[in-house]
C-alpha cells in the first residue's frame, strides 16, 4: 500500500494536513517547554539584610543582596509576628519602602520614616502579588527620649479655658487604653491669657474664643534630621500640638521649642514616675 493514497490520507488512514498538524505539536509542545525554562523571568530571593540593627543615628536604609531583583518591584515592612496583610493598611506610606539601587543581586532600600522601634520582616511584590519575603529582616532601636519645653498658643472656646490648669497631664489613648506610659505624656506649664480678640473656628461656624499662650513640657524623641517628635508629630515651629485630659481637647500651635539641659531631662524623667 502507497504511505499516500489518491485521496491524500497517510497510510489510509490520516489526511496529510492532519499529520502535519499532529507532527507541528509533537515537536511545538518540548519546544515550548524549552522557551519556558529559557525565556521565564524567575523570581526574586532575599538572601541577607544588612544592617540588622538601625540606630537612630544611622540612615534608614537596608541593603538586600540576593537573586534576580529587578525595577519596579514594591517593598513593604511589616512587624515580625504581627499578623501581616498588604489589603486595608493605612497609611501606606507608614510601611512602604523605596528601592534607591536596583540590580539583578543588589538593592539598597530606604525604609518608611514613620515605621517606629521594633523588628521588621521586608515584603516584595511585583504588581498585587507577593514575590518575596525575608522574616526579621532588620531592627529599627528606640529613639532615644529627652524634655523639651514648647511655647504654644492655643485658642479654645471661652468656656474651655477656666478647665485649663498648670499641671495638668496629657493623655494619649487608642481603644480606651493609654498608649503613654505617665513618663512619657507632656505636661501644661505656666498658662499666661492673651487679651487680643481672637477667633476661635470650627467646621460650622466662627465665634469669639479665649487665647492663651502655655509652657508644655514634653517628654520627647529626637529624630535622625534633627529636631523632636512627640505623639509621632513633628515638634517645630508651626506645628499643630494637641493636648489632651479628661475635661478638654485643645489645639495649639507651636511657636517655639527648646531642649532642657540633660540634668533636667534626667530630673523631668524622674519626677514621672
Amino acid at each position: 500500500m502507497p504511505l499516500i493514497d489518491s485521496r491524500g490520507k497517510l497510510l489510509g488512514r490520516l489526511n496529510l494536513v492532519d499529520a502535519a498538524v499532529a507532527a507541528f505539536v509533537i515537536v511545538l509542545v518540548p519546544m515550548s517547554y524549552v522557551a519556558y525554562r529559557v525565556f521565564r523571568i524567575p523570581p526574586p530571593e532575599i538572601l541577607s539584610v544588612t544592617p540588622r540593627t538601625l540606630t537612630p543615628e544611622t540612615p534608614r536604609r537596608v541593603r538586600l543582596t540576593g537573586k534576580h531583583f529587578r525595577p519596579y518591584l514594591g517593598a513593604f515592612i511589616a512587624k515580625t509576628g504581627e499578623p501581616y496583610s498588604l489589603n486595608g493598611r493605612l497609611p501606606m506610606d507608614a510601611m512602604q519602602g523605596t528601592f534607591l539601587i536596583v540590580t539583578p543581586d543588589e538593592v539598597e532600600l530606604a525604609l518608611p520614616t514613620a515605621a517606629d522601634a521594633g523588628t521588621y520582616d521586608i515584603h516584595l511584590y511585583d504588581e498585587a502579588q507577593e514575590v518575596a519575603s525575608f522574616q526579621a529582616a532588620f531592627t529599627l532601636a528606640p529613639l532615644p527620649r529627652v524634655t523639651v519645653e514648647a511655647v504654644v498658643r492655643f485658642v479654645v472656646p471661652p468656656e474651655t479655658a477656666p478647665f485649663v490648669k498648670e499641671g495638668d497631664r496629657d493623655r494619649w489613648e487608642q481603644a480606651g487604653a493609654s498608649v503613654l506610659t505617665p513618663g512619657e505624656l507632656a505636661t501644661m506649664g505656666p498658662v499666661r491669657p492673651v487679651k487680643d480678640a481672637v477667633t476661635f473656628i470650627t467646621l460650622h461656624a466662627h465665634m469669639p474664643g479665649a487665647a492663651f499662650d502655655a509652657t508644655v513640657r514634653i517628654p520627647a524623641k529626637t529624630r535622625g534630621l534633627g529636631g523632636w517628635e512627640y505623639k509621632g508629630e513633628w515638634l517645630r515651629a508651626g506645628e499643630t500640638l494637641l493636648f489632651e485630659t479628661e475635661r478638654y481637647r485643645i489645639y495649639g500651635v507651636i511657636e517655639r521649642v527648646s531642649e532642657l539641659p540633660a540634668a533636667a531631662s534626667a530630673a523631668a524623667a524622674g519626677g514621672g514616675k
